[in-house]
């Protein structure tokens, strides 16, 4: 709540759902031990609210003091839903985690015109993007608040893409561009040869993917060697790890990044054992 006594929406809401959630593992943990007598179906609130927006675009509201007139009602109603109703209604994980619209240098009124539209993440404008209705579409629905140029320029950054490759367990290092000049981010955008050949040391269990954006398509990159499907250990933004087969002798890597083409990598196993595997100067060949 801020100095003049407003609220924003989901903050109330989010209140709210936090004590009926508290309440509905109490009598959770109620029924483990008593028979259940009632149970928590509907739960509604009227408020008497003064309704506003402030300089950002948010709505606020504020509660009316007792004798102060002018107020409107605003009806909340809240019901029980199940979890097939959940599942269908809300964005998947990965897709609500991937980079923000800022991350990939859109200005803040460029992102509150997408977020109007429903686009909050790199993710969610890149599945827009591939539904048809391209960047003059999305411009359009923008009301030309976003140029097509700039979301050309969003869509490009934001791509997901593999710039090293390293045999785990390994600590891992930052990605930087070509000159060592430390993690690449939104303004650093070197490019880098696609790498092809991957060579890793007898025994190696894990290999490590670093690179950006690699949750940007909404899904946890899939991998498969020679066509098996490989385990996904670790997954975020800027890092993928993947379970390499018992006494693998290497083969074809196809990683799907969520861009319609996979990534087709080779991985060899040194019979010397002479890898690069902890230089980190150390990038896959092309």
């Amino acid at each position: 709540m801020n100095g003049d006594g407003g609220f924003l929406v989901e903050e109330f809401l989010d209140a709210i759902s936090a004590q009926l959630d508290r309440a509905q593992d109490a009598l959770a943990a109620k029924a483990k031990v008593r028979p259940m007598t009632f149970a928590l179906r509907n739960f509604a609130i009227d408020l008497q609210v003064f309704v506003g927006m402030d300089g950002t675009g948010n709505v606020r509201l504020r509660s009316a003091a007792p004798g102060e007139t002018g107020s409107s009602t605003l009806k909340v109603d809240f019901t029980t839903i199940t979890r097939p109703m959940i599942e269908e209604n809300t964005v998947s994980l990965a897709m609500a985690q991937a980079p923000s619209l800022s991350e990939i240098g859109l200005k803040p009124q460029e992102q509150r015109q997408l977020e109007r539209i429903g686009v909050r993440t790199v993710a969610q404008l890149q599945a827009l993007h591939a539904s048809g209705a391209g960047v003059d579409g999305i411009a359009r629905l923008t009301e030309g608040a976003v140029s097509p140029e700039r979301l050309r320029v969003a869509l490009r950054l934001a791509r997901p893409e593999i710039l090293r490759a390293v045999p785990g367990p390994a600590a891992r290092a930052p990605v930087t561009d070509q000159h060592g000049n430390g993690e690449v981010g939104p303004a650093v955008r070197a490019e880098q040869p696609v790498p092809r050949l991957v060579e890793v040391p007898p025994g190696t269990s894990r290999l490590q993917l670093l690179g950006r954006n690699l949750l940007a398509g909404g899904a946890i990159p899939a991998a498969r060697l020679d066509g098996v499907p490989l385990e996904t250990t670790a997954a975020d933004d800027h890092h993928l790890e993947v379970a390499l087969p018992a006494q693998t002798s290497g083969g074809a890597l196809e990683l799907d990044l969520g861009t319609g083409e996979p990534l087709r990598l080779d991985v060899r196993v040194s019979e010397s054992g002479d890898h690069h595997g902890n230089d980190d100067r150390w990038a896959p060949g092309p």
